[in-house]
């Protein structure tokens, strides 16, 4: 076995830093600030583009007109931009990895011409896809499908979020794969003396973001509407709405039941995780969400939707419950039987707080700099896996 060599990998890691906020902006300042830059070399190459005004949110090809020509014009210049300088930064880092992170439909594209520019340059590349795969290939444009073969073809190495990609790909032949979910402070979360009061009333935690109609906020708000209309002991509480949502939420009289939190960021995110019961997700497309991961940092028991890598570690009758996509009943259901078990919460809570600490920051930085060593050549002894957080 070869012995890595004494100077740190030096790894060009490329996708959505700030001011773009979301999860993939999340996990690769994580990344930045944790364990890992102790170990090797990172340096940040931005692809962020000009953000949405509206918020609303789309994952596809409609979102480039969400905010008007104005918007779609001004973000293709800033991607000729990073595109053109690209080729320059490879150069003057002189990267032995090219770590590009990227989300669906048209980041994926620019992300496609990324990995093209570092494999024409020899340099080993590892593709982390943020998004569920098979989601994303059936919603694509058909004349484009096949070429996401291609791409992913021409990695190193390419990362997804949940066995149930790994599984499609595998079944298409594909070898180089690993499935990696989100690391996080797991300590921050951490439930702290008093923060989180007994249930009832069950105080439920929402986080939306970019993408509200994906993440489904309008069967909370009818969940919500359910709940109150019964007056049963439920309270949300709704980060990172839209204005158009924070309308809608007026409009239908749950300001009482619904409180609005706004954009949560460092510790008023992590207080808010800990003193919340339940985390909320019925989306209708997801990867393997951030969000889930704090919620189970923070030893919260979750209700959420079986899309994407969700079941891979969400088990009905462990640490949380599953629900149908697109059924308000069935989440306000799910809501009520849960405030009125407390010891169903703090069972689920510990099972999620246990499951969940294979995602502490240092775990995962040890796992990334053996990928990094492996695709560079420093260390050919190490496999390509998957971090297994699927209850058994």
């Amino acid at each position: 076995m070869p012995t890595p060599s004494a100077r740190p990998l030096r790894v060009l890691l490329v996708g959505l830093f700030p001011p773009t906020v979301g999860g993939i902006t999340a996990q690769l300042v994580q990344m930045l600030e944790g364990p890992l830059a102790q170990r090797v070399d990172l340096i940040p190459f931005n692809t962020s583009r000009p953000p949405k005004k509206r918020g609303v949110g789309d994952p596809g090809y409609r979102a480039l007109l969400s905010d008007g020509l104005g918007r779609l014009l001004k973000g293709a210049w800033v991607t000729l931009q990073h595109l053109a300088a690209f080729p320059g930064v490879l150069r003057s880092v002189r990267p032995d990895v090219v770590h590009v992170h990227t989300p669906p439909f048209a980041p994926f594209w620019e992300s496609a011409l990324y990995v093209w520019m570092a494999k024409s340059r020899g340099l080993p590349v590892i593709l982390h896809f943020h998004y569920d795969l098979e989601t994303y290939y059936r919603n694509e444009l058909p004349f484009l499908r096949p070429l996401i073969w291609r791409v992913i073809e021409r990695v190193d190495r390419f990362v997804v979020l949940s066995e149930k990609d790994h599984r499609l790909l595998e079944e298409r032949g594909y070898r180089h794969i690993l499935v990696l979910p989100p690391s996080l402070r797991v300590e921050a979360f951490s439930p702290r003396a008093g923060e989180r009061p007994p249930a009832p009333p069950l105080r439920v935690l929402f986080v939306g973001g970019k993408e509200l109609p994906r993440k489904g906020i309008d069967m909370v708000l009818e969940a919500a509407r359910i709940l109150k209309k019964e007056q049963a002991p439920v309270r949300f509480s709704l980060a990172a709405l839209s204005d158009l949502y924070r309308e809608r939420l007026r409009q239908m009289g749950l300001e009482d039941w619904c409180e609005d939190l706004g954009w949560i960021f460092g510790e008023a995110k992590y207080r808010a995780f800990r003193s919340h019961h339940v985390l909320v997700l019925p989306s209708r497309a997801e990867g393997m969400p951030m969000v889930l991961m704090e919620a189970m940092a923070a030893g919260m028991a979750i209700v959420a939707t079986p899309v994407g890598g969700i079941p891979d570690i969400v088990q009905p009758g462990y640490n949380g419950v599953l629900i149908p996509v697109d059924d308000p009943y069935a989440l306000s259901r799910a809501l009520w039987e849960l405030a009125l078990e407390p010891s169903t919460l703090t069972r689920y809570g510990h099972h999620n707080r246990t499951l969940i600490q294979t995602q502490d920051d240092l775990f995962y930085a040890g796992l990334l700099t053996l990928l990094y060593e492996e695709v560079s050549g420093r260390w050919r002894a190490w496999k390509p896996a998957s971090v297994d957080l699927a209850v058994q």
